[in-house]
Parts: C-alpha cells; structure tokens; sequence
C-alpha cells in the first residue's frame, strides 16, 4: 500500500493547458446603405433646399419610399446636412463641389435639384426621376416657371421646400414621362411646348 502511494506521488503530473480566450463575437457587418438620391444645389446656394431634404419628414418619405440614403451637394450653402434626423439604416453623405455631377445623377434613382435649367436638364437627360424644388426666396422667379411647365408636361414634380416630404410621397403615385433627350432639336421643341412658347418657323 505505501509503495502504491509512493508511485502515485512520483508521477509527473499533466500540465495544465491555458485556456484561450474565445474571441468575442463581432458584431454582423451592415451593409452601407445605398445613397440613391442624389439632391443638387448646382453651383450656387440653397440652405432651404438642404435644410428641407434633411428634416426628419423628408428623410422619413425617403426610407418609406424604398431609398437607402442621399448625397447632397450642398454648393456654398452654410446649412450642411448631418442626418441627425435620418431613420435607422438610411446613410446621408455631402460635398460643396465637384467637377461634374453626371456620376452621381447616373448613380441616382431619384434626383432632388434646385431649378437651375442646367440641373434639370442634366438629370432629364439621363432619365431619372426629378423633384426640382424652388427657391421663392429668387426675384423675377423665371426657374420657377420652367419647373412648372416641365411639371404640367409630365416630365418632373415641381415644389418648395416646405412641400418637399409630400412630394416625395406623391412621386410614389406618378409615372412620369421620359423626356425626349438627345438632338438639341428635340429638347428645343420639347421646352418650347412645355413653357407655352410659339415655335417661329421660316416659310
């Protein structure tokens, strides 16, 4: 019985083996949402404009409409767009400049400008969807005109700031026609008739 427990002693005990630390678990990866609205300014500024698209309304319009996020392009405005207001999963990004837009209106499924004629024609030509939003703050509102009568054609929705969240929700119910781009001939024809203008043609 002793030598039994003599042995026993003697033997070499195992090693204890450290635990690893599991590793914790990660967090899943989001996907980064698509900012599939594109809102312009053009080269000038318009606080309203950007301050509208980032309330709380417009951005909620926005998700419930189906869009994951915006880039704004908000010119030399003071306003820059923080998306504070934003709902959960819907990502909101901004720059001054560029040199061009053309990427990110292709990008786009949903253009937000202001009412330059530049602007809209830009994105009416690469067929997107388009709320032009007025500034009623401008003199001599000639922009707010050819919104309009782009918007009485059919091509595009026209309103303020402050209408920009029923817009959105307006968009939903309309189809909008394409406008017809291309040869200047075409878009000369087609903003004559939609600002009411008699086309003078030479005998």
């Amino acid at each position: 019985g002793t030598r039994k427990a003599t042995r026993a002693l003697n033997r070499p005990r195992a090693r204890r083996v450290p635990l690893r630390a599991l590793p914790s678990p990660r967090a899943p990866r989001m996907a980064p949402a698509s900012s599939d609205v594109f809102v312009t300014v053009g080269t000038t500024q318009f606080d309203a404009l950007c301050e509208a698209v980032d309330s709380a309304e417009s951005l909620a319009a926005l998700k419930e409409g189906g869009y994951g996020g915006i880039i704004c392009q908000h010119g030399r405005g003071a306003y820059v767009p923080s998306g504070e207001a934003a709902p959960a999963g819907f990502a909101v990004s901004s720059y001054r400049f560029k040199a061009g837009l053309e990427e990110d209106m292709r990008a786009a499924r949903l253009v937000i400008s202001h009412a330059g004629s530049g602007s809209i024609f830009e994105a009416l030509a690469l067929c997107k969807p388009l709320i032009v939003v007025v500034n009623e703050a401008l003199m001599d509102n000639h922009q707010a005109e050819l919104a309009d009568a782009l918007e009485a054609e059919g091509y595009l929705l026209s309103t303020t700031p402050e209408g920009l969240p029923a817009a959105v929700e307006r968009l939903r119910g309309v189809e909008l026609r394409p406008y017809p781009g291309g040869e200047a001939e075409a878009v000369a024809e087609a903003l004559a008739g939609a600002l009411g203008v008699a086309e003078s043609r030479a005998s």
